[in-house]
C-alpha cells in the first residue's frame, strides 16, 4: 500500500459525496420539473438553485431521452 495522506484521503472521499450530491440534485430538478409540470424558475427557487443550473439539469436529461419519432414510426 502507498503512503497517502489522511488529507488526500478524506478529500477523495468528499469528492465522491459531493459528486453524488449533485447527481442526486440534478435527477431531483428534472423529475420536479417533469413530473408535476413545474416551472423551472419555480423548481429552482424550492431547492434553493439558480435557474440555469435547473436549465442545464433539464438540458443534459434531454440527450438521454430516447427518440420518440423514431420510435412512433417504426
Amino acid at each position: 500500500m502507498t503512503n497517502v495522506s489522511p488529507i488526500s484521503r478524506s478529500s477523495f472521499g468528499l469528492r465522491g459525496v459531493r459528486v453524488e450530491a449533485a447527481r442526486r440534485l440534478r435527477y431531483a430538478l428534472v423529475a420536479t420539473v417533469t413530473g408535476s409540470g413545474r416551472a423551472g424558475a419555480e423548481a429552482s427557487s424550492s431547492f434553493g438553485v439558480s435557474w440555469w443550473l435547473v436549465k442545464r439539469a433539464l438540458d443534459s436529461a434531454t440527450l438521454t431521452m430516447p427518440n420518440v419519432d423514431a420510435s412512433r414510426h417504426g
